[in-house]
């Protein structure tokens, strides 16, 4: 009996002794181990490229729009002064067809200022074009006044016609943008532009039965820059600021500033509101001679529209 409980006694402690071990291990491991720490927070690095990636957009507008302005009608003598719109009546506002389409290469990554690719990407073309379209019967100050082959007396009736279309083709390139941080949330991007711009205006004023006509073209190459910035839940913003200058015998000069607002539900779909001031300085002909044409005015106004990306 006694080599039996000796048996026992032994089994009894190595059962014992297994049944510790798992224990005794996990409690070393957990000392082991110690507190879980998190890694710190880092601020995502600044995006030097735009976020949106859209190829082609379209965006139809009506532009509600004034003209202003000086004009030399042909016919004029030597001497005679420019005539105001204001004095026509001609300077009421009109609501008129206006747009653009533009065609994108979005900028890479690795295409940034000083890389050997800077000029693979980041491009986008543009053409567009805005059209004024006025009729309008007023009176004459009570002076009178001469323009073109026209003497119109005084408190006499006037009819203007006027139309006024304008045109461009562009061609634009990044140059640089950042998101600051914000993880695209806010970005912003910078274009030079360069292009080209066309004016064409006709004219027909009538008083007293006679009436002077004017049709003329004009042509003016165009630099410029653009400023895209893009704000969370939508909200965006872009700003056209460009000059347009030709000499010669059919010479013009001209600034177009335009401030963009636009909201966009979806990535494909935005509204616009925004304002568009466009100056031109057009002459045509020599001072003096019979044909001599000048129109030095603007057409300004706000506009709406929508855009459609894709």
């Amino acid at each position: 009996m006694p080599s039996l409980r000796c048996s026992v006694t032994a089994a009894t402690t190595i059962l014992a002794a297994l049944a510790c071990a798992p224990s005794a291990a996990l409690g070393q491991t957990v000392a082991t181990a110690g507190p879980a720490t998190a890694p710190p927070a880092q601020s995502p690095a600044p995006k030097l490229i735009p976020t949106s990636q859209w190829s082609v957009r379209l965006e139809p507008q009506v532009w509600y729009v004034a003209p202003a302005g000086d004009l030399t009608m042909p016919g004029s003598a030597s001497g005679t002064p420019p005539v105001q719109l204001e004095m026509l009546d001609a300077e009421e506002p009109e609501a008129s067809a206006a747009g653009q389409v533009t065609i994108r290469i979005p900028q890479n990554q690795e295409n940034r200022w000083g890389t050997d690719d800077f000029w693979k990407s980041g491009w986008f073309f543009s053409v567009g074009g805005a059209s004024f379209s006025g009729d309008t019967t007023g009176t004459a100050p009570a002076g009178g006044f001469t323009i073109g082959s026209i003497a119109v007396a005084g408190s006499a009736a006037v009819s203007t016609s006027f139309e006024w279309s304008t045109f461009h083709a562009m061609a634009g390139k990044w140059i640089t943008g950042s998101d600051f941080g914000t993880g695209g949330d806010v970005h912003i991007d910078l274009y030079a532009v360069a292009g080209l711009r066309v004016h064409t205006q006709d004219i027909t004023i009538s008083s007293g039965g006679g009436s002077t006509t004017a049709s003329e073209s004009f042509g003016a190459a165009l630099v410029g820059v653009r400023l895209d910035v893009k704000f969370p839940c939508g909200f965006a913003a872009d700003v056209n600021v460009n000059a347009n200058y030709w000499p010669g015998d059919a010479s013009c000069t001209g600034v177009e500033i335009s401030p963009t607002f636009t909201w966009r539900p979806t990535a494909n779909l935005g509204v616009q509101l925004g304002y568009r001031l466009l100056i031109a300085n057009c002459e045509s002909g020599e001072e003096g001679d019979a044909d001599y044409y000048k129109f030095d005015g603007s057409l300004a106004g706000i506009y709406a529209g929508v855009e459609i990306r894709f």
